[in-house]
């Protein structure tokens, strides 16, 4: 996580890889926000953060459904 920081800046996303949508999801702006965000999730191997750069932004998605290969469904947003 230290070594993403160094090599990107802050703000960064820390996310839990089990974590559904955005629960669990924190904010770091800086390096006293990322020792608690890291001292409070505790990762290890068997609870693996994940750290993206935050990108400010319009977000965009497409999701579909379908069966067999065929959509059934989409929705965007």
């Amino acid at each position: 996580a230290w070594a993403f920081v160094r090599d990107n800046g802050f703000p960064v996303v820390v996310k839990p890889l089990s974590g559904a949508a955005s629960q669990s999801t924190y904010r770091a702006s800086d390096s006293r926000e990322m020792e608690v965000v890291l001292a409070s999730n505790s990762p290890s191997a068997h609870n693996p953060l994940q750290v993206e750069e935050f990108i400010v932004g319009e977000e965009r998605t497409f999701e579909t459904i379908s069966l067999n290969g065929q959509p059934l469904w989409h929705s965007i947003t």
